[in-house]
């Protein structure tokens, strides 16, 4: 059985669902049916997760902003959380690069990913409104863009 959690509420955590509840459903159907994903659950609020909610969880998505600097330590999770079976952690936290969350999903064996990428790819998108007929060249840009960026805030991060 896979299953997935998404940490957040309002607006971040509605856009990764995909904005209404009903595309919201179609998104949970489409995963259930497409990655073979059993159960997706939405948890809002910014309170610390519990660990029975997280049972059998293999997908985590944090959207809320716990562990962003300066706020390093904080983490979505409790201290003795066990990321045995979870595969993917994403954290749309950019800054520190690596966030307590992604530390302890790392050293527990899940694959992790901050949301440094998704930072920029959203700001090529905003450029690409304001200047349509440059569309093309934005994009043919992103992926130097995001490399020389990334190894910037790596430096600046010490990892």
């Amino acid at each position: 059985m896979k299953s997935s959690l998404i940490f957040g509420f309002l607006y971040t955590a509605e856009s990764i669902m995909n904005r209404t509840e009903k595309n919201a459903k179609d998104f949970i159907e489409w995963s259930m049916k497409n990655l073979s994903f059993d159960n997706i659950t939405y948890s809002g609020g910014p309170e610390t997760a519990s660990c029975s909610n997280l049972s059998g969880v293999q997908l985590l998505v944090n959207t809320i902003p716990l562990g962003m600097f300066p706020n390093v330590d904080a983490c979505p999770l409790p201290v003795d959380f066990s990321f045995s079976g979870v595969t993917t952690v994403y954290d749309l936290v950019y800054n520190p690069w690596k966030t307590e969350l992604l530390k302890r999903a790392g050293n527990g064996g899940a694959q992790t990913i901050n949301g440094f990428e998704m930072l920029i790819i959203q700001g090529l998108y905003s450029l690409s409104y304001w200047f349509p007929d440059r569309k093309k060249e934005i994009f043919k840009m992103m992926e130097t863009i995001i490399d020389y960026a990334a190894g910037i805030l790596k430096n600046f991060n010490n990892i």
